[in-house]
């Protein structure tokens, strides 16, 4: 499935590139076109193989968060290679992405929850 999504959007992106560069122009070399194979086959194609696995592993729901996890990743190597400055907005943003995160999963509301539902439970359990 991910092979036939990367090969149509290649199939739809051809006529807009082809429009708007002279192909004699283009001479791909070896660095080149290994280049492209690297970041199709191990970026792309890796990262397709590994999604679909999550997704089976742990559901839908739980797979698709890992799409929140890229503002605070993108931030963090911001930092880190390039130096930006990390401002106290981004740090709660990022609290508040993996806050929701932990909702989404049910850990927040199980952990902050059990206590009260076990005395409940007693409580229903003993009349």
């Amino acid at each position: 499935m991910a092979a036939g999504q990367i090969a149509l959007a290649a199939l739809i992106l051809l006529p807009p590139a082809l429009a708007t560069k002279d192909l004699a122009a283009l001479r791909p070399g070896p660095v080149e076109i290994l280049s492209l194979l690297a970041l199709g086959v191990a970026s792309s194609g890796l990262a397709y193989v590994l999604y679909y696995r999550l997704i089976a592993a742990a559901g839908a729901v739980i797979a698709s968060l890992a799409t929140y996890l890229m503002p605070p990743v993108g931030v963090t190597l911001g930092w880190l290679v390039l130096g930006e400055l990390v401002g106290w907005r981004l740090l709660v943003g990022i609290v508040l992405i993996l806050l929701g995160m932990a909702v989404v999963q049910g850990r927040a509301s199980r952990s902050a929850w059990r206590g009260g539902t076990a005395r409940a439970s007693t409580l229903l359990a003993d009349d």
